[in-house]
């Protein structure tokens, strides 16, 4: 075995090693299964959608996205949703665009719960997941 040979088993066996990543979750798909809110892609990257009435949804993608980048599309109902894609680290469609109807006003949160791995819940509803973004000493 020469050198080159050596080189090319090298190269693809280190490609088998793409790391899956991981994404916050609220929306299933025929391609996506979310487990307590999360979704895991190899390869893939995270989404964040953004409709005018359904509000915010974050799901995995199957294919890579440029990170940091949004686009807006027509929806089949005709609204148009803005889509924005990442794949920088685990989670970053909840860093990079976190959920705004929880988080502009603080007074909105009256009433609800943050349960201790960070869920809000109001009855038996899970409304949200916030990570680090409220302070937790109140």
């Amino acid at each position: 075995m020469d050198f080159r040979e050596l080189l090319v088993y090298l190269v693809v066996f280190c490609s088998s090693f793409a790391e899956a990543i991981r994404c916050k979750c609220t929306k299933e798909s025929e391609t996506v299964t979310c487990v307590d809110g999360i979704c895991e892609m190899e390869p893939g990257s995270c989404l964040m959608l953004d409709h005018p009435t359904l509000g915010v949804h974050y799901t995995c993608h199957n294919k890579l996205q440029k990170d940091g980048f949004c686009r807006e599309k027509t929806s089949k109902s005709g609204a148009l949703v803005k889509i924005c894609g990442c794949n920088s680290d685990d989670f970053c469609n909840y860093s990079y665009w976190p959920d705004k109807c929880f988080l502009d006003d603080q007074s909105s949160l009256h009433g609800l719960v943050l349960d201790p791995a960070g869920w809000i819940k109001t009855g038996n509803l899970v409304l949200s997941r916030i990570y680090s973004t409220l302070d937790h000493s109140s």
